[in-house]
């Protein structure tokens, strides 16, 4: 199985965060960026815009590209997936958001997180917190187990 380009975007409007809570695997019931495969022949800044757009109805500007994360997903102790994340920053030209079938969207100011990191998806709050909160970039090397219906992060490493 091929590496999956996927784009995850933090919307960011003044000091909130648009967040999805997910109704499909993986990862369903956990809070996270909205985002999605890349698709062939198409920019990063336009599959983040065009992602964003179908999860929540809301049309954006592109920000930046604020780092690369490479995601293994083991399962019984076998790899079962890998992701080359590229995370982004996104400014809405609107905040009238639309009810998606990926799942429910809320807006949370960007202190409240560290509260709510429990229900996330661990590697999209690390993600928030080391790109754009923190500043920090730009490559990071992650790990996650599924344990029944569990997810947890094995590693978040920065590379240089």
């Amino acid at each position: 199985m091929k590496p999956l380009p996927v784009v995850v975007s933090a919307l960011i409007n003044e000091d909130e965060i648009l967040l999805l809570k997910r109704e499909k695997p993986p990862y369903k019931g956990y809070w996270c960026l909205p985002g999605g495969k890349v698709e062939f022949g198409e920019h990063l800044s336009d599959a983040a815009k065009r992602e964003i757009l179908e999860e929540t109805g809301i049309t954006c500007e592109f920000l930046e590209l604020n780092g690369i994360y490479t995601e293994v997903m083991w399962e019984n102790n076998e790899k079962i997936a890998t992701f080359i994340l590229f995370m982004t920053t996104l400014k809405p030209t609107h905040l009238n958001h639309v009810q998606s079938e990926e799942g429910e969207l809320k807006w949370y100011k960007l202190e409240e997180l560290e509260a709510m990191k429990d229900e996330m998806i661990e590697n999209d709050y690390m993600a928030i917190k080391k790109f754009v909160i923190e500043k920090e970039g730009f490559y990071y090397e992650t790990e996650m187990r599924k344990e029944g219906e569990k997810y947890f992060m094995t590693k978040f490493n920065k590379k240089n």
